[in-house]
Parts: structure tokens; C-alpha cells; sequence
């Protein structure tokens, strides 16, 4: 898997700009240690140093696309999928990046705080490929899914973090199924680009949305389709066709 913002060898995802070549290696496990507290709680994530999308952050989303359109030969598109999040009868609609790699799910401040979400501050421990880190983040519980091209329902716990990063070329849409002859029969089920916020990432501690319940399988060097819980999204990468 090769970084779309540096080109080297880690998830879009977890890169760390501040991340310097000659720092100390950290400890890479998402495995709690038996020595830790029962108080302590640890959680692993791809959100570190991340970077939402919106209208509010044009110009860095055009820089980045830029670094990716230079450096690197392939587009890879992540599980996104588009949800509803509500807390107390407040909702709203937000592109959640399925993740079950990370084993905690997390929620956007700026959605938190617009479906008026309340929560407690909690000890976690954050472990990514970089660094390990103590901090304490809100748990928003009980906050309830539902899908945007389905009636499907499912509730989950979630930590507040600043960023959720996930750029706008990752995004499924309708228009990129359409361009790929093996997903075209999935295209008329995704949407078209939404302008939303990435507001959730759902891990693997909400398995029941992670885990897809049918996939189109793909031929070499393409994406494959699933769908999930929530509808279809697309994951994977492809060599970049300049004529698309």
C-alpha cells in the first residue's frame, strides 16, 4: 500500500506530515500491553495529523491533489460510504471511511458538535505506524447510523478527533464506477459526489458495517466493489489512465 501525499510505503491514511525520517522508531501494535491499568484505554487509528474536505479547505484539497497527481502513477479509492449521523434527534449527512483496520470508531468535532452530541472525556492511548500518544478525547455513545441509499439502522461509540483524513479523489462515486467495465452494473447504485464532510470512520468495533455482505470481484490491477451494510462503495487501486 503506497502513501498518495509522500509516495512511501503506508496507508493514505496514516500519514504524518510532522513525521521525521530520523525519529526514533514507536511501537506499531495495536495489542494492549498486559502491564496497562485497567483505567487505561488504548485505541488504534489512521486519523493522526489527518485532513477533512470541505468547502472550507479548497485550497490545501487542490495542493494535495497536486503532490498525488505528480508523484504518484495510481489511483486508490477507499471504503466510503454515505450516512446518516444523529444524536438526541439532531442529524446529518456525512461520508463515513469504513476502516477495520482501526479498532475504534471516530466522529468529526465539527459533526459532534452540530448534532449537539454529548459525551464524557476519556484516557485513550493512540497507536499508529509513528507514534504512540496519550490523550483524552470525548466518547460519544449510542450515536445512530442510517444509511443514505438504504433504511438500515445500527448504532455506535465513538472519539472525537479534529480531522478525519480521506481525500475527494478516494471517494466512490457514480462517475468513477461508471469509468471501470467491471463495476458499471454497481455504478447506479453509488451517488454522485456529495458536498459533505468526512464525519465518521467506522472500525471494527461496529463489525456489522465494516464487513461487506457481497462484493464484485475484479480483474488485475482494478478496484472490486462491496457492498454494505449502508450500499455499495468500491476499494482498491488501478494504474492512473490519463484519458479518464
Amino acid at each position: 500500500m503506497i502513501c498518495e501525499i509522500c509516495g512511501k510505503q503506508h496507508a493514505t491514511a496514516l500519514h504524518n506530515p510532522e513525521y521525521k525520517s530520523n525519529t526514533a522508531n514507536a511501537p506499531q501494535s495495536s495489542t494492549t500491553d498486559k502491564g496497562t491499568t485497567p483505567t487505561d484505554k488504548q485505541a488504534t487509528s489512521n486519523t493522526n495529523q489527518s485532513t477533512n474536505f470541505g468547502k472550507d479547505n479548497a485550497t490545501s484539497e487542490k495542493k494535495e491533489q497536486k503532490v498525488n497527481c505528480t508523484s504518484i502513477k495510481r489511483t486508490t479509492y477507499s471504503m466510503v460510504v454515505p450516512v446518516y449521523i444523529s444524536a438526541g434527534g439532531n442529524e446529518k449527512l456525512v461520508y463515513a471511511l469504513l476502516d477495520n483496520e482501526s479498532d475504534s470508531s471516530y466522529i468529526y468535532c465539527s459533526v459532534a458538535k452540530e448534532i449537539k452530541a454529548t459525551g464524557t472525556l476519556e484516557d485513550v492511548q493512540m497507536l499508529t505506524m509513528n507514534a504512540v500518544t496519550d490523550e483524552k478525547l470525548m466518547l460519544y455513545k449510542d450515536l445512530t447510523i442510517r444509511g443514505y441509499l438504504t433504511n438500515n439502522t445500527t448504532q455506535l461509540d465513538a472519539y472525537e478527533k479534529q480531522a478525519i483524513n480521506c481525500s475527494q479523489e478516494q471517494i466512490p462515486t457514480h462517475h468513477k464506477c461508471s469509468k471501470l467495465p467491471n463495476l458499471q452494473k454497481v455504478a447506479k447504485h453509488t451517488p454522485p459526489l456529495l458536498d459533505i464532510p468526512i464525519g465518521l470512520l467506522i472500525g471494527a468495533d461496529c463489525p456489522q458495517t465494516v464487513h461487506y455482505k457481497e462484493s464484485v470481484d475484479r480483474p488485475d490491477d482494478e478496484p472490486f466493489a462491496a457492498k454494505t451494510l449502508f450500499g455499495w462503495t468500491i476499494c482498491g487501486g488501478r494504474s492512473r489512465n490519463p484519458t479518464q
